[in-house]
């Protein structure tokens, strides 16, 4: 059986299957933001968007278990008290750090990309980190989610096979039984995958902003000393 008649005929049916997932996912991201509104609580947090470079100076280290915390509050992690004892030199804590080998923020557990320099977008934790970067499906994998294996093996065929319907519906051209029909395949199919990596991009961006926000800081405290 030609490929191209194969996708026109069955998988345009996984197209409600597609769209029940991705549904799903979106509900599943909803949820945590929506409960936030909702029910706020007192755990540090570090606000990708909103937070100031002054918020990140006023974080301590709680120094039974480590956790990012702030002073007079309880740590979220094991229930600590945080006093002015409690406090470390972000600085110091940071060189502490350049050894790790896994791909963990030290702090909270995040895991992370593999890079060089990163900002934690769990706590905002900025560190330096020696690992295997991570390989291109282990970062969908971990930005996007598990589904991120459905989005690009669905999407890759799905979205082809809506083009099929549509042009034969609307111009009564057969795209199985010519070249056009074979590119507008591999074109639809590598769709999905830009959407994918311009999410990404987007991600990293900001990421790449709140470092700076640390980066500064690091150099405040380093021209001080």
């Amino acid at each position: 059986m030609n490929i191209l008649v194969f996708v026109k005929e069955i998988l345009p049916y996984g197209v409600f299957v597609f769209l029940a997932i991705w549904f799903g996912d979106q509900i599943k991201i909803l949820i945590p933001k929506i409960s936030k509104l909702i029910f706020k609580d007192n755990q540090v947090v570090f606000d990708q968007a909103k937070k100031s470079e002054q918020d990140v100076i006023n974080r301590y280290i709680c120094k039974k278990c480590s956790n990012l915390v702030k002073m007079g509050s309880l740590c979220a992690k094991c229930g600590e008290k945080i006093g002015e004892e409690n406090t470390i030199d972000l600085l110091v804590y940071t060189k502490a750090i350049h050894a790790i080998e896994k791909c963990v923020c030290p702090v909270c557990g995040n895991g992370i990309l593999g890079k060089t320099t990163y900002v934690c977008p769990n706590c905002g934790f900025g560190f330096e980190a020696k690992g295997k970067k991570s390989s291109t499906f282990q970062v969908l994998k971990r930005e996007i989610g598990v589904l991120a294996t459905i989005y690009l093996l669905l999407g890759a065929f799905i979205f082809p096979a809506i083009i099929y319907i549509l042009v034969e519906k609307y111009l009564y051209i057969d795209l199985t039984k010519n070249t056009f029909g074979v590119i507008i395949y591999f074109v639809g199919a590598i769709i999905p995958v830009l959407l994918i990596a311009i999410n990404l991009n987007k991600d990293e961006r900001r990421e790449r902003g709140l470092y700076r926000i640390v980066k500064k800081y690091k150099k405040i405290e380093s021209d001080a000393n």
